[in-house]
C-alpha cells in the first residue's frame, strides 16, 4: 500500500490498464473533474482515503493542506495526468 501522495501516483502509473492511462493523458486539464466517480472512486476506495489516519491522508494534509477523500483523490489524479502527460 502506498504511504504518501507520491507513492500513490507511482503505484496508479504502474497498476492501471494501458488504456485508462491513454484516456487519462488525453483530457484536458479542466476536465479532470470527469474522473470523480470512476478513477476517483477507485483511488479513494483502493487506498483508504476513506480514513483520516491513513498515511496517503496525513501526507495530503501536510503537503497541501487538504484533508477531504474527494480533494485527496483529486490532487492525486492531477499528478498521475502530470505524469503521463510528460511520458
Amino acid at each position: 500500500m502506498p504511504g504518501s501522495v507520491d507513492e500513490a501516483v507511482s503505484y496508479l502509473a504502474e497498476t492501471l490498464p494501458a488504456e485508462s492511462i491513454g484516456q487519462l493523458r488525453e483530457l484536458a486539464e479542466a476536465d479532470l473533474i470527469r474522473t470523480h466517480f470512476g478513477l476517483g472512486m477507485h483511488v479513494r476506495n483502493h487506498l483508504s482515503l476513506w480514513s483520516p489516519q491513513s498515511r496517503i491522508m496525513m501526507d495530503a494534509k501536510k503537503r497541501f493542506n487538504i484533508t477531504h477523500e474527494d480533494d485527496v483523490s483529486a490532487e492525486i489524479i492531477r499528478l498521475l495526468w502530470q505524469k503521463v502527460r510528460v511520458g
